[in-house]
């Protein structure tokens, strides 16, 4: 490896390396040309370079870099995307039991939370690690912070628990939830019979483990009629999936293991994508179906798709079965 000589610094602005000198001899020696004593402040960067440096931290050492300065104080009040978790909050099982853990999760949580009031909020993902007898009315007051005019994203991944979370609905009226785009919910219940007005910008909705009945989705189809993809994991309640014609812009639809299901009646005209997994269900879809992209995984799945896709899905492009564990995927000519 050969030598380097000595660089040189004639390319860097004499205002650059003047501020830094000054700054760095400020604080070494404790006191500026007038005998005053100074802090050095760090180099003069516009505001916007400093929140992008503070919002590409990992969230414990944005949080702790906002303690100790006041300019990434400021872009901590006004973060657009925060992950809650147990890698994000540093939580280790090792150190923590089981209700430590949820504890010590719901006091940090709260007390960032609380702090910055949802100024700026965007994106909030929480990913609960446990449950202590206050968790509920925790997340109801994390939501009343949270979901506000500006709130894009939302998602929430309870953990199995004997009594299900009710997600509180009334949050999302008076339009505060029209701002939202994407919509995640695990392990709770939707539950609303009334029309709600909100979820207007609704296009991604993922439900997973949530109690929903037929009616309840029906509330929640009229109220987001610009949907463009929808799945269901383990919605058991289901019985009947009904996605009527309103649903104009829904181009993906994916249904996983929800074991009650029986029928799956597609209106929706534009769905050019579709997943399911499960049980043998009854499927009919309306006349202007557009599916070119399909995949199915259940019980007699070839039989079914020799006597039902010819019918229902004429457009049909691509096609992957899986029965019994083996997989086969066929390309159709268009």
């Amino acid at each position: 490896m050969s030598e380097q000589g000595p660089q040189d610094h004639s390319s860097v602005p004499q205002s650059l390396g003047a501020r830094r000198t000054q700054g760095w001899s400020d604080e070494k020696h404790g006191h500026n040309p007038q005998g005053q004593k100074r802090r050095y402040s760090g180099p003069d960067l516009p505001e916007d370079i400093l929140c992008l440096i503070h919002f590409l931290m990992p969230l414990r050492d944005a949080a702790r870099t906002a303690c100790v300065s006041h300019a990434f104080l400021c872009s901590w009040r006004s973060r657009p995307d925060i992950t809650f978790s147990r890698a994000t909050l540093g939580l280790n099982n090792n150190l923590h039991g089981k209700d430590e853990i949820a504890k010590d999760f719901n006091n940090k949580v709260d007390h960032i939370l609380r702090n910055r009031s949802g100024i700026g909020l965007r994106t909030l993902k929480i990913e609960f690690c446990g449950y202590s007898a206050d968790t509920y009315s925790y997340l109801n007051s994390w939501l009343e912070i949270a979901i506000t005019q500006q709130l894009e994203e939302l998602n929430l991944l309870m953990r199995p628990n004997k009594v299900k979370y009710s997600f509180p609905c009334s949050l999302l009226s008076k339009g505060s939830g029209n701002s939202i785009r994407h919509l995640g919910l695990a392990w709770c219940a939707f539950n609303t019979t009334v029309g709600l007005d909100c979820l207007k910008k609704l296009t991604s909705l993922h439900l997973c483990h949530v109690r929903i009945t037929r009616d309840e989705l029906g509330c929640l189809f009229s109220s987001s009629v610009t949907l463009e993809q929808l799945e269901f994991s383990n919605c058991h309640i289901i019985v009947c999936l009904k996605l009527p014609c309103l649903l104009q812009r829904l181009s993906s639809l994916r249904v996983f293991e929800c074991r009650r299901l029986k029928r799956i009646q597609i209106k929706a005209p534009n769905i050019s994508s579709f997943q399911f997994s499960g049980m043998q269900v009854e499927l009919t879809v309306g006349e202007s179906m557009q599916l070119k992209d399909m995949m199915l995984m259940m019980e007699c799945t070839i039989p079914f798709a020799c006597a039902k896709l010819p019918s229902i899905a004429p457009n049909l492009e691509t096609l992957s079965l899986s029965a019994n564990f083996k997989a086969c995927t066929e390309s159709l000519g268009a």
